[in-house]
């Protein structure tokens, strides 16, 4: 009957346990360090979109993202997302909030003009390492959210 070493077995563990800390915190040298979102929104003639402004700043060449949602209790509610540029300075972005998603045949009401809770979401990964995926890219958000107002 083989005993083990559990001395041996623990101290491996430990190994073990940094090397997947290191394997799935990658290196998270991407990331946002600036994100606002300005106090209102224009609305679509048919007020099926808001369209939410702000700016982002971000480093020369990560790709980020945003997503935004805006909220206006008993009317509508509603997802977008936008793509902005990144090369170190503060850019303006817009991202298109329809009440259905984006998804046809989804609706989700009619905005109205007035107050509102909006949300931007930013998320910035490091390059995936292909073909090897250790480590995992690290990846850092931001968020913001205010009351807006929503104009016609």
């Amino acid at each position: 009957m083989k005993v083990f070493n559990t001395a041996r077995l623990s101290g491996c563990a430990a190994v073990l346990t940094l090397v997947m800390a290191g394997a799935f915190a990658g290196a998270a040298s991407a990331a946002v360090s600036h994100l606002a979102l300005d106090p209102s929104a224009k609305l679509s003639p048919g007020r099926l979109h808001a369209y939410l402004t702000g700016t982002i700043t971000c480093a020369p060449g990560d790709n980020a993202s945003l997503s935004g949602q805006v909220v206006q209790a008993n009317s509508a509610s509603g997802f977008g997302s936008a793509i902005p540029v990144c090369d170190g300075g503060e850019r303006p972005y817009t991202i298109d909030v329809s009440t259905g998603g984006g998804f046809p045949g989804i609706s989700a009401g009619v905005f109205k003009a007035g107050k509102a809770s909006a949300q931007v979401t930013s998320s910035v990964c490091d390059p995936f390492p292909f073909p090897d995926p250790f480590p995992f890219p690290g990846c850092s958000t931001m968020y913001t959210d205010a009351i807006i107002r929503l104009q016609k």
